[in-house]
């Protein structure tokens, strides 16, 4: 098993809007460098913003340049599906009844997407289906799941070589293992928003987490508490038994790929290599 461990950025550098603590990497330090002060192996291009996405082909050339760089310095780089505008509106695949500050994202835009993350030679892609605490219904469900498998004919038809994953956050544990159930689609395992979403202990959590876990590539850990998602360090106390977790996933046989959602620092990464072999 090799695990690949690192942090959240974006060369746009817009993101930070979106959070009151950035964990932008590139806003705080030169990534090279810091990948190899800190240890660590792995970027997620935290593209969060529909805008970020770039339409002129020089500030495409400066992001390919960049994940170009990234991987000669040995840097895996993953990539995040955008889930909102510069508005602070949510756009997701399908849009919740009970979520009125959402819309869905139109056929287009997908598309403009997975060619922009194929254009870069990404493997790996993360998308939202909601956010924590906004659960899909039937209807909604099924709806996201035929998308999803659209998304997937798109990639395989394209030979685009990418490996779509959904994120927890506004999926019921039966939506979660239903998904786990589709061929060629993966789960991305926030462990905070999962216990968001069910009130799971950490052991709860452990278990459940056992039963997708041949389809869990990749990981998002961060601190946070009690009902918030608030993206603090790992090795503050908290409401998440991170350490209970990592070590967990001692017992996982495949790759991972774990991102630490929380502020790009010396000391997340100690505290997580201290209890991974």
């Amino acid at each position: 098993m090799t695990i690949k461990i690192g942090f959240a950025d974006n060369p746009g550098c817009q993101t930070q809007k979106i959070f009151e603590d950035s964990f932008i990497v590139s806003l705080k330090h030169d990534t090279i460098k810091a990948a190899k002060e800190f240890n660590f192996d792995l970027i997620e291009l935290h593209t969060a913003l529909l805008e970020e996405i770039p339409e002129s082909e020089s500030k495409i050339m400066e992001f390919k340049d960049y994940v170009a760089k990234l991987k000669q310095n040995s840097i895996y780089v993953m990539m995040h599906f955008p889930f909102t505008k510069k508005n602070m509106k949510y756009y997701w695949l399908v849009k919740p009844d009970s979520f009125d500050n959402a819309a869905e994202l139109s056929w287009d835009e997908i598309t403009n997407i997975l060619n922009f993350c194929s254009g870069l030679g990404i493997e790996r892609l993360t998308i939202h289906a909601a956010r924590y605490g906004v659960n899909l219904n039937i209807t909604e469900f099924n709806l996201l799941k035929d998308k999803l498998l659209k998304i997937i004919s798109y990639i395989k038809e394209n030979n685009m070589g990418i490996k779509l994953s959904v994120e927890t956050g506004g999926l019921t544990k039966q939506q979660l293992v239903n998904l786990a159930a589709t061929p060629e689609l993966f789960i991305t395992f926030d462990l905070t928003h999962y216990i968001l979403d069910t009130n799971d202990s950490i052991e709860q959590a452990i278990e459940f987490f056992g039963r997708i876990s041949d389809k869990v590539f990749q990981i998002h850990l961060s601190q946070s508490q009690e009902g918030e998602d608030m993206h603090q360090p790992l090795y503050i106390k908290g409401a998440i038994d991170n350490k209970a977790f990592i070590r967990h996933l001692k017992t996982v046989s495949h790759d991972l790929f774990i991102l630490l959602e929380t502020n790009a620092d010396k000391k997340n990464i100690e505290f997580i290599r201290a209890l991974l072999p």
